[in-house]
């Protein structure tokens, strides 16, 4: 069991990027397991009001029965709509974790009263133990399917049995001290429980993420690879379009890289080609920004919410900044220069398609190796 423990990643292990990937699939994830358990709270109390219905004909039972009825159907049309905000906003992770939680809340603590109600003199007190089972049945399956949260699983257990614990402390009388005892002890007991596979989901997602950290990594430079960049400008495309924001391209090309190969030998060349990922990388360091191996000595750049003109400013800082820093190789320094073609657009419907935004910038990368080579193109 320790030795099991031991091998779990943890969240720290990551970085920024990864850090927010994950949790962004965390959101995901809970919104997903979110949909079902909104229509069992809505299935388990309409066979409950309608047994408690078909048991009696007492008119103020049917007002009640109505009355949460219309509380619980209308707690799960706003949580569904609220889930459905949350998905359509993942990225703005604030956002979508307080909308899922808003939703959260909202049903699982109509429930809760509903749940507290059955221990006063109320109508719902005929079906207390039938109210009692249904709650901890709830209780069992929420938890374990908010695992991956704890936020959310301590809001839940609060939210479904607060209610209880608080009206037999403070409104039953006498105090109800076995009711509370018993609800706190569960309570515990499924905190506890949900351990284990929270700490396991979130190894599981970290391993996944590494994973495909490695699939989209080139080896080499230690920045994305191609395949990354492709897929990544295409996310970055669709969200211009949504968001009506910029979006930038940069297209790198080393100079005269051939030739460095055929002096030096490509041992050395690869030691070129890391010091300009490494100041691409320096450079370019929002967690927005993609910087990737476009191919050989070719590098490329995405750069969301960056206009024409800065992005065109970020081009010549970093074409200064290679021109100026050298290769320490053993032999000797050696002195890289680059060239550049920056692309823009405002809105994405100014580009059909990715393949005409790489075109785009490839046209000014071009242009600025015809005309000498060590400069920035804009097209």
């Amino acid at each position: 069991m320790f030795e099991r423990q031991k091998t779990l990643l943890s969240f720290n292990e990551l970085n920024a990027r990864h850090q927010r990937q994950c949790l962004i699939q965390m959101n995901k994830d809970v919104a997903d397991r979110s949909i079902p358990g909104t229509f069992i709270y809505l299935l388990i109390w309409f066979c409950i009001g309608y047994l408690m219905n078909g048991s009696s004909t007492d008119a103020d039972l049917v007002k009640w029965i109505n009355a949460i009825s219309i509380m619980m159907f209308s707690a799960a049309v706003i949580r569904i709509y609220l889930i459905y905000l949350a998905k359509k906003h993942l990225e703005q992770l604030a956002l979508c974790r307080g909308l899922l939680i808003v939703g959260m809340i909202l049903s699982s603590l109509t429930w809760g009263i509903v749940s507290a109600l059955a221990f006063l003199d109320t109508p719902m007190a005929t079906q207390k133990d039938i109210i009692i089972i249904s709650t901890v049945g709830i209780c069992g399956g929420g938890a374990l399917s908010f695992y991956a949260s704890r936020l959310f699983i301590w809001l839940f257990l609060g939210c479904m049995l607060l209610p209880t614990i608080l009206v037999n402390l403070f409104v039953v009388t006498p105090i109800d001290l076995d009711a509370v005892l018993i609800v706190t002890i569960y309570s515990i007991g499924l905190l506890s429980v949900t351990k284990q596979p929270y700490r396991e989901y979130v190894s599981s997602l970290i391993s996944y993420l590494k994973l495909e950290e490695n699939s989209n990594t080139d080896a080499l430079t230690g920045i994305r690879n191609r395949r990354f960049f492709d897929k990544q400008l295409i996310e970055e495309l669709h969200r211009t379009q949504h968001s009506n924001t910029e979006l930038s391209l940069i297209l790198l090309d080393a100079d005269h890289f051939k030739q460095v190969n055929d002096k030096y030998g490509h041992p050395v060349g690869d030691k070129c080609l890391i010091h300009i990922a490494k100041q691409l990388e320096h450079t370019f360091n929002r967690v927005s920004d993609t910087v990737a191996r476009f191919g050989g000595e070719e590098f490329a750049i995405i750069l969301p919410n960056t206009s024409a003109r800065e992005c065109a400013e970020l081009a010549e800082k970093v074409r200064k900044t290679i021109e100026q820093s050298n290769v320490l190789t053993d032999q000797k320094q050696i002195a890289l220069t680059v060239s550049l073609g920056c692309f823009s657009i405002q809105e994405a419907v100014e580009i059909a398609s990715s393949e005409e935004l790489v075109q785009k910038a490839d046209e000014a990368l071009y242009k600025a190796k015809e005309l000498g080579r060590n400069r920035v193109e804009i097209a």
